[in-house]
């Protein structure tokens, strides 16, 4: 029985990627402006497209399903975002920014956050008819690289440049910052709550891991390096490990208490940089794009703490040719 998923080929460099939080489903984003949903054949291994969406004028950049899974939320390159729902009908659409989108986040089943390559972070409701945000913030200078929710949903981490904040929705609107970490020597790209949402764990530009404590903000407890290529991505196991991807093309482990890295899971054969990993809900099938028209999946597997890729013997007939 074949135990490979088939890589996704796509028309267009892919931008974006995300899994369901709930089922079977995988949505993309393509430079020339496809918005598509796919939803995976288990017997066959192999995902099929859904629907497509084209928006011929303008890329799709950034995806996002919405917490309970019934809508997507999509964020173009002229800075319009647009939530459909899980048949592709459209719900909202509106210019949300002057600058760049560089970050979404979903807040409720209604309500999101946007942010851009200025610096600025705006919290929009859908039931809104005036087409206004119900709340923006500007607390930093440089792009918004990353947006995460705590486990409570009523505090989000925010990385840009070398900050991190922390910033409360209060009332489910308005957004009140709550402390913001001195300047750290390193570019953020991707962060996360770990240690059941007492520490934040970032990756850097510089190849560096780094665990920050909550309380107080932002204080580095720890620091992992991985070697001297950025780390673009990862995505979370559990609150003791994470899957990263780095820009020359590997996708590994990384352990906290006690810190330390982990096996290979996969490496991009032509040694083009992990864009983005996400996982789907069982934390079985990893899913990462790179410079390229595919989205490639991996089996993962954890036993006792230790993560591996389950079909990882098979290389020759489970990476891509490229």
């Amino acid at each position: 029985m074949n135990d490979i998923y088939t890589s996704i080929k796509c028309k267009s460099l892919v931008f974006d990627v995300d899994f369901h939080p709930k089922l079977d489903f995988i949505c993309t984003g393509l430079l020339d402006g496809n918005l598509l949903l796919y939803k995976l054949k288990e017997e066959k291994k192999k995902f099929q497209k859904k629907w497509s969406i084209d928006n011929n004028e303008n890329s799709v950049r950034l995806v996002s399903f919405s917490n309970n899974g019934k809508n997507i939320l999509a964020a173009f390159s002229d800075s319009k975002c647009s939530v459909f729902d899980i048949t592709g009908d459209i719900l909202w659409t509106n210019k949300c920014h002057k600058h760049p989108i560089s970050s979404i986040l979903y807040t409720g089943l209604n309500t999101f956050l946007t942010a851009d390559e200025s610096g600025i972070i705006k919290h929009w409701d859908i039931r809104d008819k005036s087409n206004k945000p119900i709340h923006k913030i500007k607390e930093f200078d440089d792009t918004i690289s990353c947006m995460v929710l705590d486990r409570e949903e009523n505090s989000v981490s925010v990385a840009s440049g070398g900050y991190l904040g922390l910033f409360d929705i209060l009332n489910k609107k308005r957004i009140h910052s709550n402390t913001i970490s001195q300047e750290y020597k390193d570019e953020f790209l991707c962060c996360n709550f770990i240690s059941h949402n007492s520490k934040i764990v970032s990756t850097t530009m510089g190849g560096n891991i780094i665990v920050f404590s909550r309380n107080p903000w932002g204080c580095v407890e720890s620091k992992i390096k991985v070697n001297k290529n950025m780390i673009n991505t990862f995505v979370k196991i559990n609150d003791n490990a994470i899957l990263f991807g780095t820009s020359d093309g590997l996708i590994q482990t990384a352990h906290f208490n006690p810190n330390k890295l982990g096996d290979v899971i996969a490496k991009n054969n032509a040694g083009d940089s992990i864009e983005k990993l996400t996982i789907n809900n069982k934390k079985n099938l990893l899913a990462s794009i790179s410079h390229d028209y595919s989205i490639d999946f991996y089996q993962i597997k954890v036993k006792d703490s230790h993560i591996s890729n389950s079909t990882k013997k098979k290389k020759k007939s489970f990476f891509r040719d490229l």
